[in-house]
């Protein structure tokens, strides 16, 4: 005995020319009704459903059969599903920093970005491209304002704690190594892991120069391997760095600039803190010292 036929059924055979109806006309025998069991999974059926459906076609399939086939369906249209969500982009969490970062996902994969980055449809796409090296699917230009507004609401909100985050490390990190660069008296030179000083004029400002690829591998990878460039580009615009470009006689080198003044305070810092140690290290030797350079 048949079950009753759904009533989602009896609406997709009313319209005759639909691509449903056409199929589940021209299935003569059971095998042919697997398509319209993917169909009806497609559309977000249940697998009871599915089987009651299948069961009312004049082919008269067992039910076993139709079983069979709304479970195989069912399985292929989560498997599809999950393959579309991998193909899109998402915001996962945000990082409520000064400013704001997003995580966003894609393909399997997570990348961190600034907010305004995420703001835009074109920079996400430019972003996502650079991280991800694939074209995401975006949403339509005309509904990308609420996409993304939705997004962000729905994420993940990650306070983030000055003491103990990574990023603050991450800062430190490279707060550190600016610090540990030598001056150099040719603008050229940076591009050896040194900082150039250049007055400016009209502002009075001395500005620093620093070049982020020999920074990165000479100062930074050695000890951190796992400090990306973009993660030391967010880094150094963290810091108050910004790319511009420095002439050295013909040629046109690609920088970062930031104040003077705050790398000398840190150099200041830094240098506190080496005379310390050094400090705290000639007190233990003269105490070795005196006691005769005992260990014991």
């Amino acid at each position: 005995m048949r079950p009753p036929a759904p009533d989602g059924l009896l609406s997709l055979l009313q319209s005759r020319r639909s691509a449903f109806a056409v199929a589940w006309r021209a299935a003569e025998e059971v095998a042919e009704l697997a398509p319209i069991a993917r169909s009806l999974a497609r559309a977000k059926w249940t697998e009871a459903d599915i089987v009651a459906a299948l069961a009312n076609h004049p082919v008269e399939p067992p039910e076993d059969q139709c079983r069979l086939m709304a479970a195989q369906a069912a399985q292929r249209a989560v498997a599809a599903a999950a393959e579309d969500a991998r193909a899109e982009v998402q915001i996962v969490a945000v990082m409520l920093s000064e400013p704001p970062r997003v995580d966003v996902a894609y393909s399997g994969k997570t990348v961190r970005l600034e907010i305004k980055e995420v703001g835009s449809r074109p920079l996400l796409r430019a972003a996502c491209l650079s991280a991800f090296l694939a074209a995401p699917k975006l949403p339509a230009p005309k509904s990308y304002d609420e996409w993304l507004t939705a997004s962000l609401q729905s994420a993940e909100r990650i306070e983030e704690t000055e003491d103990a985050s990574d990023a603050t490390t991450e800062r430190h990190i490279v707060e550190t190594a600016i610090a540990s660069l030598p001056r150099c008296e040719e603008p050229r030179r940076v591009r050896q892991h040194r900082i150039w000083l250049e007055a400016d004029e009209e502002s009075g400002e001395t500005w620093a120069y620093l070049h982020q690829p020999s920074l990165l591998a000479e100062v930074l990878r050695p000890n951190h391997p796992g400090m990306t460039a973009r993660r030391c580009c967010e880094l150094l615009r963290d810091l108050g760095w910004e790319p511009a470009q420095i002439r050295d006689g013909a040629a046109v080198l690609r920088v970062w600039r930031g104040k003077r003044g705050d790398v000398d305070d840190r150099i200041e810092e830094t240098e506190a803190q080496v005379a310390s140690l050094a400090d705290a290290r000639a007190r233990k030797v003269a105490e070795w010292m005196a006691n005769g350079g005992d260990n014991g």
